[in-house]
């Protein structure tokens, strides 16, 4: 689901669980929706200063390649923190 700002919509996920589990080859981790959240906020937030057409009801990029960077960077992201065990929603790091 988006999320809208006045005029700017932002895309609440850049990638899916699937697509998480697609990559890895395994199951997606339990904490994906979270991780997917955390994730995209970052991607956005990093991006910000980028220039591309969006679509307005979704927020998503419309140019196939730039959406495929965002999408790829979520997903690659989101691999790192599992692989590390961060959790977002206890702010850390578990070991």
């Amino acid at each position: 689901m988006a999320a809208f700002y006045g005029n700017f919509v932002t895309p609440a996920a850049l990638c899916t669980a699937a697509d998480v589990a697609a990559y890895t080859g395994t199951a997606a981790p339990t904490n994906a929706t979270a991780l997917i959240r955390s994730a995209t906020r970052l991607v956005l937030r990093e991006t910000r200063q980028a220039y591309y057409t969006t679509d307005p009801s979704t927020g998503l990029a419309t140019d196939a390649q730039i959406g495929g960077a965002l999408h790829d960077a979520t997903v690659i992201q989101v691999v790192a923190w599992a692989q590390i065990g961060y959790d977002p929603l206890t702010g850390g790091v578990t070991t």
